[in-house]
């Protein structure tokens, strides 16, 4: 059974509000799905999105906006993608309190999968993201780049169970040393309507660690389309304290035509 677990790879960049002195150090999103289960074939888009509320501290929170993230697949294996993330803060700790509204960088990247998953072996995935600091608004924008590197591995162990680990390493667009980021997850298919998920994630880096604990509850209306809820802890000191989201996704085939009715039927 040990051999049979694997470690995934996924990853949150860091955005920084430096005027609020807010930072949403983990993104929040579709980090605990699995990549192999909702990997895009040729010709699929895919529109994810999510509003959500974060209590960093007692005296500061930021509300997430439909934080919107466009994916595309090129081929089987290779999909392109974009984030868009409008992002209020406020902070009491002040005076006057202060609160802002605005648009995170907006990131763009792509996922490139280089092993599907049989019976005794995990898919991999790899996946790059760049945060561009000049696609932001004045309270939200960073001093650099903001690259983001991870793996992924996912490995279903029966028709109903998933699990998987990841690391990777993603740089915040203000410090110039990069941070360790890693995700644990576990996914239960209920049945083919409802997706329970767990996941433990964080970073590591010069500063006090992140660690935190994410809940999801999600439902397939349909194959292409879902709804779900996400709420999450913080476990170390320097973690947000709380977070809850909805969240959801839309997506189609733009290369499937519609059979011919006139060449279908009976013959």
């Amino acid at each position: 059974m040990l051999k049979k677990i694997v470690l995934l790879l996924a990853c949150l960049a860091a955005v920084l509000c430096t005027d609020a002195q807010v930072k949403r150090k983990i993104k929040k999103g579709r980090r605990n799905k699995s990549q192999s289960d909702f990997a895009l074939d040729k010709g699929d888009i895919e529109v994810d999105w999510e509003v959500g509320f974060e209590t960093v501290t007692n005296q500061v929170h930021t509300f997430v906006w439909p934080n919107t993230a466009i994916r595309y697949g090129l081929t089987d294996r290779l999909e392109v993608n974009a984030e868009f993330s409008p992002i209020s803060a406020w902070d009491r700790t002040v005076t006057p309190r202060s609160s802002y509204t605005g648009i995170e960088p907006v990131s763009m990247g792509f996922n490139y999968q280089l092993l599907t998953e049989s019976k005794n072996r995990p898919s991999l995935v790899i996946s790059a993201q760049l945060a561009i600091p000049y696609f932001a608004t004045t309270h939200f924008t960073a001093d650099r780049y903001a690259p983001m590197l991870e793996a992924t591995a996912n490995l279903p162990l029966h028709e109903h169970h998933v699990l998987g680990l990841s690391s990777g390493v993603f740089w915040d667009g203000f410090s110039p040393d990069p941070s360790f980021i890693y995700n644990g997850n576990y996914t239960y298919h209920l049945d083919k309507r409802w997706d329970f998920g767990a996941s433990i994630f964080g970073f590591v880096n010069g500063g006090p660690s992140q660690h935190n604990f994410d809940l999801s509850l999600a439902y397939n209306v349909t194959p292409d389309i879902q709804f779900g809820a996400t709420g999450g802890i913080g476990l170390t000191p320097a973690s947000h304290r709380s977070y809850f989201a909805i969240n959801g996704q839309w997506g189609m085939n733009l290369l499937r035509k519609k059979p011919d009715p006139h060449l279908t039927g009976s013959r």
